[in-house]
């Protein structure tokens, strides 16, 4: 008598897992390295450190009268400081940046607000402007589409 065939084995067949389109977009994201964040680290920490003690040189020599002038030369100096260490950390200074600035200048020139942490507090405002996300992609609203020649 005949034996009965064996019949074979059927063997899985292992095929790859297709990837959704999203997945093509998202690994193409990945590759794409976010801008490095400035303005971050002992460096800035040691320019806060020197704005907050401009800022209370001021409260103090705005309240003694006699000494007003001395805060003009010491603004430069420090004010030209700060302007280093932005410039060396790769900061673009665009048109709010500067308008930043010139407006806490302004506004330190005043004797009433003289006596306020402005220095500082534009300094934090240009970190902000600098780093955040929100204000990147308004910059790039704000500069229309580039055209092809």
């Amino acid at each position: 008598m005949a034996q009965p065939q064996e019949k074979p084995k059927l063997q899985p067949v292992r095929r790859p897992i297709p990837q959704a389109a999203n997945d093509n977009f998202s690994a193409a994201n990945d590759n794409q390295k976010k801008p490095e964040k400035k303005m971050q680290g002992i460096g800035f920490w040691l320019i806060v450190v020197i704005a907050l003690f401009k800022d209370f040189l001021d409260f103090v020599l705005t309240l003694t009268v006699l000494l007003i002038p001395i805060i003009i030369p010491l603004t430069f100096l420090i004010g030209f400081g700060v302007w280093t260490y932005l410039y060396l950390q790769g900061v673009k200074m665009d048109t709010r940046k500067v308008a930043t600035m010139a407006t806490g200048f302004f506004l330190d020139a005043v004797p009433l607000f003289g006596a306020l942490p402005i220095f500082t507090v534009t300094l934090f405002i240009i970190k902000f402007l600098e780093n955040s996300e929100h204000a990147q992609k308004l910059k790039l609203l704000a500069g229309g589409v580039k055209k092809k020649p």
